[in-house]
C-alpha cells in the first residue's frame, strides 16, 4: 500500500494505474490487481476501476513452469491463450518459423496460417481444442513468406486443480514425409505403367513369334506332299530355315530387352554397311511377303 499512498500524494495522474499491485485480502490472502484510477481532486475523491488478476497471474506462472521444461522439445510447440494469442514458442518452433520471441508473442495464431487452408480452420481448431483436442495436417507460412506442410496436435492445459489455464499445439514439418510420399506414388505408377509396356511387349512379341511359327509349320507340312519337285523341296526348306532365323532373332531380342531392364546390356558401338543391313532385312521378311503373295 505505501506504492499506492505515493502516488496518491505525488498528485501525478501519469502514477494513478497500477499494475500487478499486490493486495491483502480481509481474510489475509494476497491478490494481485490492476486498478484504473481517476482522481477528482476537487471532491477529494478517485473513482478506481479494479480487476482481480490473482487467477491470470497464478497460470501464467505454471505455464512458464511448463513452457521451461518445452524450450528445448525438438518439435514445434507453441501455448496460446483463450483468445489465441501467443503466449509462449519453443526454440524450435522459432527456427523453424524464422521469427524472433518479441515478434510473435502477443500475436494471433493466424500469423502463422495460409490461405490455402479451409477458411474455417482456424476456429475449428480452437473450438476443437477448449474441448479436449484436436489432430490434423494443414499448411503454415515461415516468416520470408515460405509454405509448408504440417502435422498438428493440440490440447488444452490445466492447473492443478484440472481448471483449463492454456492450449498447447505441438507441430511437426512435415515437408520430407510428403515428399517421399509423392515419391512413392510416383514410383508406383512408373511401375504400373512399365507392367502395361510390359503386357503390350509380351501380346506383340506374341504375334512376332507367331508369324515365323506359321511359316516352319505351314511350309512344314508343304513338304509332305508327295509331287514335290527337287527344287521345290529346296525352295520350302529355305522358307523354313529364314523363318526360324526371323523366330530365334525374335527370342534373342527378348533376352537382349531383358538385360537393359536388368543393367547388364552392354552397348557394341561399330561401324555397320547401311545396304547389307537393308539387305539383310529384305531377305529375312522376303519368306512371309511370299507366304502372303506380296509383290515388291
Amino acid at each position: 500500500m505505501t506504492r499506492v499512498i505515493t502516488d496518491i500524494q505525488s498528485g501525478d495522474i501519469s502514477r494513478m494505474n497500477w499494475e500487478d499491485c499486490v493486495i491483502t485480502h480481509k481474510d489475509g490472502s494476497k491478490h494481485i490487481i490492476n486498478a484504473v484510477n481517476i482522481p477528482l481532486f476537487e471532491q477529494n475523491i478517485m473513482v478506481s476501476t479494479v480487476t482481480d488478476i490473482t487467477e491470470r497471474k497464478r497460470a501464467e506462472e505454471e505455464i512458464l513452469v511448463l513452457a521451461h521444461s518445452l524450450k528445448s522439445v525438438n518439435e514445434c510447440v507453441s501455448i496460446t491463450d483463450f483468445e489465441n494469442k501467443i503466449i509462449f514458442l519453443n526454440d524450435s518452433f522459432l527456427k523453424t518459423y524464422g521469427y524472433t520471441e518479441d515478434e510473435l508473442i502477443g500475436k494471433a495464431m493466424e500469423i502463422v496460417g495460409s490461405l490455402k487452408n479451409p477458411a474455417d480452420i482456424v476456429k475449428e481448431i480452437f473450438l476443437a481444442t477448449k474441448e479436449g483436442g484436436w489432430k490434423g495436417e494443414l499448411i503454415n507460412t515461415k516468416k520470408d513468406g515460405t509454405e509448408f506442410p504440417i502435422s498438428l496436435s493440440t490440447t488444452v492445459i490445466k492447473d492443478k486443480s484440472d481448471k483449463p489455464i492454456g492450449l498447447i499445439g505441438v507441430a511437426s514439418d512435415i515437408t520430407e514425409r510428403r515428399k517421399k510420399e509423392k515419391e512413392l506414388i510416383q514410383a508406383k505408377e512408373k511401375a504400373e505403367e512399365s507392367d502395361r509396356l510390359k503386357s503390350a511387349f509380351l501380346a506383340n512379341m506374341s504375334h512376332e513369334i507367331r508369324t515365323p511359327m506359321n511359316g516352319i509349320l505351314g511350309f512344314a507340312e508343304l513338304l509332305k506332299e508327295p509331287k514335290l519337285t527337287g527344287e521345290e523341296q529346296q525352295k520350302y526348306i529355305h522358307i523354313i530355315e529364314k523363318s526360324g532365323e526371323r523366330m530365334l532373332n525374335i527370342i534373342n531380342e527378348i533376352v537382349e530387352i531383358s538385360k537393359i531392364e536388368s543393367g547388364m546390356m552392354k552397348l557394341d558401338l561399330k561401324e555397320s554397311n547401311i545396304n547389307d543391313q537393308i539387305k539383310y532385312i529384305f531377305t529375312f521378311f522376303k519368306p512371309e511377303s511370299i507366304t502372303k503373295k506380296l509383290q515388291s
